[in-house]
C-alpha cells in the first residue's frame, strides 16, 4: 500500500516549520537591532540620512518578514499540524473506484484540499486529499483500496476489477 503520511515526512515538515519560525524571528530581531543601532548613531548633522536608512530598513525588513511568514512559515506550520492530526487519528478502509473532482478549497489557517469521490458498493464516499500530496494518488477512475483518517486519504493501493 502506498502511504501518503509517514513519520519521515512529518520530521521533514517539522524541520521546515522550525526553520521558518527561526527565519521570521531572526530577521525580525536583526531588523529591529539595525533600526536601534541607526537611531543610536544619529547625530545633529546626520538625522535626515539616518531617518531615511531607518525607514528603508523598517520597510524592507517588514516586507521580508511578512513574505516569509505568509508564504513559508505559516503554510509549513499548517502542514505540520495537519500531519500530526492525521498520524494520530484512527484509520478506516474502503474499496471502490476513485474519481477526482475539480473542487479545490483552502481550509482557513490550514491546508489546501482536493475533493475526491470513492464509488463503493455501499454508495458514494466523499474523501479529501492534501493538495501537496496529490501527485502520489492514482489517476481518476482507478479501482483502489484506500485508508483514510477524518475523510483524508492516507494510503492507497490499486485492486483488481473483480475485487
Amino acid at each position: 500500500m502506498t502511504s501518503l503520511y509517514t513519520k519521515e515526512q512529518l520530521n521533514r515538515v517539522k524541520r521546515k516549520d522550525k526553520n521558518g519560525q527561526a527565519l521570521v524571528w531572526g530577521l525580525s530581531a536583526v531588523s529591529l537591532a539595525a533600526c536601534v543601532a541607526l537611531c543610536l548613531n544619529t547625530r545633529m548633522g546626520n538625522e535626515r540620512t539616518m531617518y531615511l536608512f531607518v525607514v528603508a530598513v523598517s520597510i524592507l525588513g517588514g516586507w521580508t518578514v511578512m513574505a516569509l511568514l505568509f508564504f513559508y512559515w505559516l503554510p509549513w506550520r499548517a502542514e505540520r499540524r495537519h500531519m500530526e492530526g492525521i498520524l494520530q487519528g484512527e484509520e478506516e478502509e474502503a474499496v471502490g473506484v476513485l474519481r477526482w473532482t475539480d473542487t479545490l478549497f483552502a481550509i482557513p489557517r490550514s491546508i489546501t484540499v482536493h475533493k475526491m469521490n470513492l464509488e463503493t458498493d455501499q454508495g458514494l464516499l466523499s474523501l479529501q486529499a492534501d493538495e501537496r500530496l496529490i501527485r502520489a494518488l492514482p489517476k481518476s477512475g482507478t479501482r483502489v483500496r484506500v485508508r483514510f483518517v477524518r475523510r483524508y486519504i492516507t494510503a492507497w493501493e490499486e485492486t483488481d476489477a473483480e475485487a
